[in-house]
């Protein structure tokens, strides 16, 4: 299984138009100046595939909404994945996320909405569907997905060091469970 495509809008440097990415199945690398959105690209894609784990690494928050030119922030980020190639197995596991009769292709659509609460505050819902007939994504079917995101190595020596919370402790950990 691998992320065929990516579309994602209102979601920091990406505005209501949106973008779309298309990946290829292995390796893709994303280049370019700083400030041109791809750790948004890298971010958009945890918080889908961690959108069922009850203990995220990532939330969205406020400023994570787009700002226009004329400063006014959208409401929504949609993010959409679209997956293909999934094993027979992985059909099974994710077949909340296909259309019902070809299992091996799957769509995940995770939408943000920024809303006021009572004492005027903003708080940022979430709202997971998957298929093409987006139905509504019980968390479970998120374990099966393993996640494991590894930040950029700025002193390796430092960050590969063993210990508890390092990187290399991190890849451990989840190779092991």
């Amino acid at each position: 299984m691998y992320i065929k495509r990516i579309n994602i809008c209102n979601f920091r440097k990406f505005d209501e138009i949106g973008t779309t990415i298309d990946l290829n199945n292995g390796i893709n690398v994303f280049m370019g100046e700083n400030n041109v959105g791809k750790s948004a690209l890298i971010d958009a894609i945890r918080l889908t595939l961690s959108s069922g784990q009850y203990r995220k690494k990532i939330y969205v928050t406020p400023d994570d909404f787009h700002v226009n030119k004329y400063g006014e922030r959208a409401n929504i980020i949609k993010i959409d994945l679209y997956f293909e190639e999934l094993t027979e197995e992985q059909g099974v596991a994710f077949y909340l996320l296909t259309d019902g009769t070809d299992t091996s292709k799957a769509e995940i659509h995770l939408q943000y909405s920024l809303q006021k609460d009572s004492k005027g505050n903003d708080k940022v819902k979430d709202h997971v569907t998957g298929g093409p007939r987006d139905t509504v994504i019980p968390p479970e079917v998120f374990d099966n997905i393993n996640l494991l995101f590894l930040p950029a190595l700025r002193n390796a020596e430092s960050d590969l060091k063993p210990s508890r919370s390092s990187q290399l402790a991190n890849i451990l950990y989840s190779v092991a469970n």
